[in-house]
């Protein structure tokens, strides 16, 4: 159908009040072959539904337009939803303008459900599979161009852009041709091959690759055309190869970088991930020119794509010496087995990320890399990667980050890796399995308390890499070996600015009964951290289908000495059982110890199975699970056991518990038995009780009503002290009574004497502790001519000496020779045992000389302060327990540090002797450094101004080649003058300020 540009302008020109063009009922009938047909019509079908009549027509509800400029926007509802956004500009004869050439359709954006190869199949077009489809397209533009009978529609979407071209195989070799003038392809003005299909499909976000797939090749000046076309589209990709031409039909990979773009020939892979035939293009490309038949002189890479993943892969083929290279370009999401095989990595959805696979038996690496979301304000980006090695007797794998920070500051990085085998190396008594080592710049590494021991992923990492995130069929996405490690709210490794990690580990078995992996972490910076963690197990027999035991121990020791925390755990894992898989056997030990200046210093606990049932844990204190077993006997009997023993600076508490059920349909019968003891000292106090109980249970049906019947007796003793009493309670099914003898528990134990609280200090000798710190020489003679006795005098060392002391009792002043007013002052002092307060205790030091009084008036102290046991210098009832966190009374006075003040050296140099001043004098029949025929030189003198003169010539060009010429003659003597200056610019910066005075002068 042919439309002149004035009939066009007359439909376009009817405007109602508001300028707008309208038709009737508000629309306006666009001719549909205006916009092209076949394909494209079907498009448009797709969109709108037909017009009234024959469908021939476009039914448009008008926005705005311009007659004078041939195009119209507005709305259109159609089969895909609306009302959608539609924009048509039309084209005028290029020859006279007196004809319409063609139109471009706009339309959207929309919420398109269409596909790349839905969009390629409208028009007959063939494309392959894309990374990630390209499924939803929301802008849509349908360009015909009548002259030249080209036709394209091009779509965006979030993953990219596409555009699908259709060149009728009678195109005219020139665009001038008239039409109904054109010739067929049998003759000698049309293109060689027929009719072009084309796909063109372009990654987002500047990803760098394109997609070329055509059904014919294109010769330059075509493809130049085409390019000029596809760019006046404006949301069409561009082939940046086109221009130049391609010889042979095909699907092509066009890669952009800095340089030329690299066109690599895409392979079509099946549905299983296996190469599916020969490529469809010739290999390498023919491009700008190249002869399409021509065999390449060495095998070059050839792209393939995966129908499983969408990704690219470039290939280097099996047949080289290299073997083979997998490189994937593009978000391709793929999952390991969590075992000693892996499959081709890829990287995580939507991420823009580069996998590679290398095989060449029996060494094959499979590895990732990828960009990671960080939530740490101060640090911008984390690249993340992970590589796994396999060569047959050994593999391993590797794992690090890099974390850029803001504001061009130091990054963060961090790298592990490990190396094992199945087969252990060295003798059998110890054979290591396998090693691995990793450090951390800016990074922190956390470390992993006895119970979490087994999902340390660095642990997880030396034994099996595959079970790293591994989900509930085994199956593990590489990456999400790093989202274990740095993901979450408390990430195994995170950026930590100063901080330095390193770490060793070691897989090892012994007598190939004792499997185990220990490592061990150092990590200095903020805090200094020394910790050693493994685990450890065996079972019984080795080899066997039946096992009767399995044991496996988590244990990690972490020392802080800065902080002043050590801390030692050791826990049953999971897999642990005696006798049978179904006896589980589990529990926990744990020991914490703070020392120097952590606010808890001096407090301590250790737990083996937790604590006391009434004991109050405090916070901090190692928690940890019963020691005990579980067992079902069947499907009948249950047997449920467990006990503790720990201890702290206030209390000792041990106890168990036993449970045994049976239960067989309508009877039931039970057995319980416990023990719970805890022991306070300072002043002693205990309590125990002990219990036991038997019971059984029927349920009986008597006509129409159930009837259930429980017997159970049991008796229960608890006992307390001092004073000692107590209380025995009897059970039975249908009485129970208590019986109490001795002191009520409620009782208040007196308060004990001075002499009978002193009992529990040490001994009077140890109670007040002198020690030297520095400056000792050597242990002086006591009147016994004992050596180091308990009076012996110390011999120091007179350039300075250093001494402490230390009381059992908390100060309340520290006092120096007869001092009446202390030096240093501190708390008053409590006595719990004895219900006393408010106590004040002097501590006195004295310095003797030669038996003479010395004076440490002038001595510098340093007080020194810890924790006591608040069970002894605390407030409160002797009988109760301290609360969590008051086990001990901080920031008591306990002793100094004292220094003896500087020596004054004076200012005389003292004795000097003839020896001291002498040298040496030359040898007679060695080199003289002068010639003894000299003659005396010029006498030097002063002169003012010879600073200046140093400053402004020392380094000028002149002194400097005279400098120069001076070192060639002397080297020209033989003599090695080593390395020379032959520029001073810093001598002549510093004379300025380097001379005391004017230095003199001797005439060359």
């Amino acid at each position: 159908m042919t439309v002149r540009v004035d009939e066009l302008r007359d439909l376009l020109s009817a405007a109602d009040g508001d300028g707008r063009p309208a038709g009737v009922d508000g629309t306006v009938e666009l001719p549909r072959d205006l916009v092209g047909s076949d394909g494209l019509a079907e498009v448009l079908r797709r969109v709108c539904p037909p017009g009234p009549g024959d469908g021939r027509f476009l039914p448009l509800e008008p926005l705005a337009g311009d007659p004078d400029g041939l195009w119209i926007s507005g709305r259109l509802t159609g089969e895909m939803g609306g009302p959608v956004p539609v924009r048509v500009a039309f084209e005028r004869d290029g020859r006279d303008g007196t004809a319409v050439a063609g139109a471009r359709v706009t339309i959207g954006p929309a919420g398109w459900r269409l596909t790349v190869r839905e969009l390629a199949g409208l028009v007959g077009a063939d494309c392959p599979d894309l990374p990630g489809g390209l499924a939803e397209l929301t802008g849509l533009t349908l360009d015909h161009h009548e002259l030249t009978g080209t036709r394209i529609a091009a779509g965006t979407g979030p993953d990219g852009r596409v555009a699908v071209v259709v060149v009728p195989d009678d195109v005219p070799r020139k665009a001038g041709t008239a039409r109904g003038k054109r010739k067929s392809t049998a003759g000698s003005g049309s293109l060689p091959g027929g009719a072009l299909r084309m796909v063109v499909a372009e990654g987002a976000g500047g990803s760098g690759w394109q997609v070329l797939s055509a059904s014919r090749p294109v010769p330059a000046a075509e493809g130049a055309r085409l390019a000029a076309r596809l760019a006046e589209i404006g949301d069409a990709p561009v082939p940046a190869a086109l221009g130049a031409g391609l010889v042979g039909a095909g699907d092509w990979l066009v890669l952009s970088g800095a340089g030329a773009p690299v066109v690599v020939p895409l392979r079509r892979r099946g549905p299983a991930g296996a190469a599916g035939g020969a490529a469809r293009g010739q290999w390498p490309p023919a491009v700008g020119g190249r002869r399409a038949g021509r065999a390449p002189r060495r095998p070059g890479p050839v792209a393939m794509l995966s129908a499983r993943d969408g990704g690219f892969v470039v290939v280097v083929p099996p047949r080289t010496r290299a073997g083979r290279l997998t490189v994937t370009a593009m978000p391709a999401p793929a999952r390991l087995p969590a075992g000693r095989g892996w499959t081709d990595p890829g990287v995580p959805a939507g991420g823009q990320g580069v996998s590679i696979n290398y095989e060449n038996p029996p060494l094959r690496v499979a590895g990732a890399l990828s960009p990671f979301p960080t939530t740490d304000p101060d640090y911008a980006a984390t690249v993340a990667g992970v590589v796994m090695v396999d060569i047959g007797v050994l593999n391993g794998t590797a794992m690090g980050a890099y974390v850029v920070e803001k504001l061009g500051g130091s990054p963060s990085f961090f790298g592990f890796g490990s190396l094992g085998r199945d087969k252990g190396i060295g003798p059998l008594a110890f054979q290591v399995r396998g090693i691995a080592a990793g450090m951390g710049w800016n990074s922190a590494i956390r470390v992993p308390q006895a119970t979490s021991v087994a999902d340390f992923p660095f642990l997880v990492a030396l034994d099996n890499p595959g079970e790293i995130g591994a989900d509930e069929e085994g199956l593990s996405d590489p990456m999400e070996v790093l989202r274990v490690l740095t993901g979450g709210a408390h990430p195994w490794v995170r950026p930590s600015r100063g901080d330095l990690w390193v770490a060793a580990g070691l897989a090892f078995s012994c007598f190939e009964t004792i499997f185990g992996r220990a490592m061990l972490l150092v990590q200095a910076g903020n805090d200094l951290t020394i910790a050693l963690i493994g685990i450890g197990g065996t079972e019984f027999p080795r080899h066997g289908d039946k096992k009767y035991a399995r044991l496996e121990l988590a244990v990690e020791l972490v020392l802080r000495p800065v902080a002043g925390e050590l801390s030692l755990g050791a826990a049953l894992t999971p897999n642990s059982y005696v006798f049978d898989d179904d006896c589980a056997i589990h529990g926990g030990v744990g020991l914490k110890v703070w020392f120097g200046a952590h606010p808890q210093a001096g407090d301590f606990a250790l737990s083996m199975g937790g604590y006391h049932p009434s004991y109050d844990v405090p916070v901090g204190y190692p928690k940890n699970e019963r020691l005990g077993i579980t067992w079902g006997l069947g499907s009948k009997v249950t047997v449920v056991g467990g006990g503790y023993f720990a201890i702290t600076p206030s209390a000792v508490m041990a106890g168990g518990r036993l449970e045994v059920k049976f239960h067989s349909g309508a009877l039931r019968a039970w057995l319980t038995a416990y023990a719970d003891a805890l022991v306070q000292w300072d002043p002693f106090r205990f309590d125990i009780a002990i219990g036991v109980s038997v019971g059984v249970s029927a349920t009986i049906k008597v006509w129409f009503v159930r009837i259930s019947i429980t017997v159970e007796i049991g008796a229960d003793l608890r006992v307390w002290g001092p004073p000692t009493g107590g209380e025995a309670k009897v059970s039975l099914w249908f009485v129970s009574f208590t019986i109490g003898f001795g002191a009520d528990r409620d009782r208040m134990p007196p308060p004990l004497a001075w002499n009978e609280f002193a009992r529990m200090l040490p001994p009077p000798d140890a109670a007040v502790r002198v020690v030297p710190v520095s400056g000792l020489v050597a242990d002086g003679y006591d009147e016994d001519g004992r050596r180091g006795g308990a009076q012996a005098p110390w011999q120091v060392s007179e350039s300075g000496f250093t001494f402490s002391t230390d009381s059992a009792v908390p100060v309340s002043g520290i006092y120096l020779d007869t001092a009446q007013t202390p030096a240093v002052r501190g708390d008053r002092l409590d006595i719990r045992p004895m219900q006393q307060e408010d106590l004040a205790s002097s501590h006195r030091v004295t310095l003797t000389r030669d038996a003479q009084a010395g004076d440490l008036s002038r001595w510098s102290v340093t007080e020194t302060r810890a924790s006591v046991p608040q069970a002894m210098w605390g407030t409160g009832r002797g009988e109760v327990l301290p609360q969590p966190g008051e086990q001990l009374v901080h920031d008591q006075l306990t002793g100094a540090h004292y220094t003896s003040p500087p020596v004054d050296y004076g200012t005389s140099t003292g004795y000097m002797s003839e020896q001291a001043l002498a040298f040496d004098p030359l040898p007679d029949d060695g080199p003289m450094p002068l010639d003894p025929d000299a003659r005396p030189g010029p006498a030097p003198v002063h002169e003012d101004g010879t600073i200046a003169l140093i400053v402004a010539g020392v380094d000028a060009p002149e002194r400097r080649a005279a400098r120069t010429q001076l070192a060639a003659a002397l080297t020209g003597f033989g003599l090695d003058l080593g390395d020379l200056d032959a520029e001073l610019p810093g001598y002549a910066r510093a004379a300025a300020t380097a001379f005391t005075a004017e230095p003199m002068l001797v005439p060359a």
